[in-house]
This record gives C-alpha cells, structure tokens and sequence, in this order.
C-alpha cells in the first residue's frame, strides 16, 4: 500500500510508462513523504502533469551522480526502444531524453536496475566502468509478432554483457491493475 510509507528517500522513475510512472504511486509519495522524484525529461513532464511540484523534481542526465543516504545513484544510458517509440506523435525520442538505467551504489553492494529496456551491444561496456553485483532487468511475455518485452534468452545475454554476481527478471504492473 503506497499510502503506507511514511520515508522515502527518493523516487525513480525510469520511463513514462504507467507501469512505472504511476500517478497511484506518485500521489501518496507526493503526500505522504518529503521524497524527490528523480526522472528524465519526458518523466519530468509527467510528473508536471501530475501536479507535483516543480521543486520536488529532479532532472536525470546520463553521468549524472545523486547522493542518497546510505550511497549514491549513477544515471546509465537505457536502450529502451519502446519507450523511444511512444510520446513522440510519430517521431523517434532520443533514449536520453525518455529512459535512464539507476545504478544504486551502496556499501552492501550495487544494484542495476535496468527497468524497461532491449538487448543493446552497448551494455558490454558497463562492467568496464562500474562494478555490478546485481542486476534487475524487466522480461516479459510477447504476443505473436511482438518483440517489446525481453524473453529469457534476451536477460541471460543481458547477464553476460553485464557480468553482474545475480540477475533477477522482473517487471511490474500499476496499483490500478493490480488492486
């Protein structure tokens, strides 16, 4: 129950899609804790949309670092191209401009989560740059002819370009659906 939480120290929302920037969530944050809501820039017009307040709102830039208590967030590129596909009335958006990766650093270990993303050849260069003990990556089914949510075979090829010690597939559904 999101009205439950009474701390958080930050809200991170990858992408605009509503199962990841859902207005369920973000009023009773909004609400209910002083938490930052960190996102790129079409997250941050959806936040506006939301009314949350301007001062509340954080723009993410790939590179960019955000301390946190208890450690840091690194902003990654994401290879998104669903999310590079929708809210451009037609037209491609840059992968900067609408999906970021969250690195949290932390002294137990850091963590990728990668939300929303396809297989790119470009996360070969992460374990270069950072060190990842373990990665979230979303999988999903894909209805005939479909190819937006990455199977199985997709997070395992993930898993070896990042070379992180646990991979965890995931995905998530808004509180409206699953309510």
């Amino acid at each position: 129950d999101p009205w439950k939480f009474k701390r958080l120290d930050g809200c991170f929302i990858s992408h605009v899609h509503q199962d990841h920037c859902d207005i369920y969530s973000v009023k009773p944050a909004l609400q209910t804790t002083d938490a930052l809501f960190y996102g790129p820039k079409t997250v941050v017009k959806r936040l506006e949309e939301f009314d949350v307040p301007r001062e509340r709102i954080v723009f993410t830039e790939i590179g960019q670092v955000i301390e946190i208590p208890g450690g840091r967030v690194r902003i990654l590129p994401c290879y998104d191209n669903t999310a590079i596909r929708t809210g451009g009335g037609g037209r491609l958006l840059d992968y900067d401009d609408c999906c970021v990766c969250f690195l949290f650093e932390t002294s137990g270990g850091n963590i990728l989560f990668m939300a929303d993303t396809w297989f790119h050849d470009a996360y070969v260069y992460f374990p270069e740059f950072f060190d990842i003990d373990v990665v979230t990556v979303n999988m999903g089914y894909n209805y005939p002819g479909a190819t937006d949510k990455l199977t199985p075979y997709d997070v395992v090829r993930i898993g070896e370009c990042i070379q992180p010690k646990v991979i965890i597939p995931d995905h998530y559904d808004n509180l409206a659906h699953c309510a």
